[in-house]
């Protein structure tokens, strides 16, 4: 509660400072764009974002409505967030690509939108994979770890639940794009028809599979939401998978399960066979992207520099001191396409 106090003051103070009063007060005595559609279109948000919570914790309600057993709960539960945790970096990202997407709408650059938007989700498809690469093979260890032994149990769900929660991540890095655009009643009936379709599919399976049940219906729910993202996405002129290959993506990743699997198994700690496994994983699937082709390093440079100025520059920093390794290791030399 005090970091979240903090963050709000320390957010307030700068938005003082980047923003003048004079700056402010035409804003406000200016008719574009006009109250009601700015109420509008809040009230809109405010409806898409209510349902995207129902979707994240409807599950958990569904299993202790139908099963009335608190353990099966505690075990959906845990389950759920231990697969959400994989969309730290879908966060971050989402965050800017609305500021990012909303002038070049305005602008009907849609070609620029195109480029923006196809990188960033090779990019989140690449390490959201790779990452629930990394659960789906250690989900015991990582239950263990972090909720305890007790919570063991909830590892099957736990991997039910990894191709709708890796579809998913691509539809949070859409939600965005569409929402600069101002399409937020069709983002909303989407996200409430999904939650709908997990309510519907759980009163069918969770009777007959329990909570594996409820990781399908979830799963189903969570899957759904990209292809209306991507129809809409591409009605409106954006080419948002240009470039993407599922077939490369699918090797590299069952090349890197199997050398974590390799890992796993080892006689060692859980917490070293997590560490050895992600690194090696790490490493493996790292080459492997930039051999095929599913990255290429000039693509990184055009990635950062769309960003706002205030994360472009830190992260440009931060990349050329990894650049020439990632041109190594891609085969490549400085000035290749």
């Amino acid at each position: 509660l005090l970091g979240n106090a903090f963050m709000a003051i320390r957010s307030l103070v700068a938005a003082r400072r980047l923003v003048p009063r004079t700056t402010l007060r035409t804003a406000l005595a200016s008719n574009d764009p006009r109250p009601r559609d700015l109420v509008g279109f809040t009230l809109m948000t405010m409806l898409y974002a209510s349902f995207s919570m129902m979707l994240y914790r409807s599950g958990v309600v569904l299993v202790h409505h139908l099963t009335r057993d608190d353990t099966a709960t505690g075990l959906f539960a845990t389950a759920l967030q231990m697969a959400e945790f994989v969309w730290v970096l879908v966060i971050a990202v989402e965050g800017v690509m609305l500021q990012s997407t909303a002038r070049l709408w305005h602008e009907g650059r849609t070609a620029e939108i195109s480029l923006l938007v196809s990188r960033a989700l090779r990019a989140v498809a690449l390490v959201t994979g790779f990452l629930l690469t990394c659960v789906f093979v250690f989900a015991e260890d990582l239950l263990a770890l972090y909720f305890g032994r007790a919570f063991v149990g909830a590892a099957p769900v736990l991997r039910i639940l990894i191709p709708g929660v890796f579809s998913f991540s691509l539809g949070r890095l859409i939600g965005p794009v569409l929402h600069a655009r101002g399409g937020v009643l069709r983002l909303a009936a989407v996200v409430g028809g999904a939650t709908a379709l997990n309510a519907l599919l759980a009163y069918v399976l969770v009777p007959a599979w329990g909570i594996k049940g409820a990781a399908v219906s979830t799963g189903t729910a969570y899957a759904v939401v990209l292809l209306p993202y991507a129809i809409s996405l591409r009605s409106a002129g954006v080419a948002a998978f240009h470039g993407f290959s599922p077939a490369k993506q699918l090797l590299s990743l069952l090349a890197t399960g199997l050398v974590m699997a390799t890992i796993a198994h080892a006689p060692v700690p859980a917490v070293l066979r997590m560490v050895l496994g992600g690194v090696a994983g790490g490493i493996v699937f790292a080459s492997l992207v930039l051999r095929l082709g599913l990255v290429r390093v000039p693509e990184f440079d055009a990635l950062i520099a769309s960003l706002p100025p205030s994360i472009s520059a830190p992260g440009r920093m931060a990349f050329g001191r990894v650049r020439p390794l990632l041109l190594f290791v891609a085969g490549r030399r400085e000035g290749d396409v």
